[in-house]
């Protein structure tokens, strides 16, 4: 879902987790990184929409992907 999010932006943003830093654009990637619910991850947006890029992605993770109301 997060990969799916970022189509429309140019920033590169990358997924953080343990020790682990992965292209948050793939899905394979993030993936790989064995996230579970209620884990900490880090986000990093760099670039032109950097700011949008986040404010979605926080937006989404704030409503639990549209599984509740924010």
């Amino acid at each position: 879902m997060i990969a799916k999010m970022l189509q429309g932006y140019v920033a590169a943003v990358s997924v953080r987790y343990k020790d682990q830093i992965v292209d948050a654009r793939s899905i394979m990637n993030l993936l790989t990184l064995g996230i579970q619910k209620n884990c900490t991850i880090e986000l990093e947006a760099v670039g032109k929409d950097a700011l949008e890029a986040m404010e979605t992605l926080l937006a989404a993770f704030a409503s639990e992907f549209g599984e509740r109301q924010i």
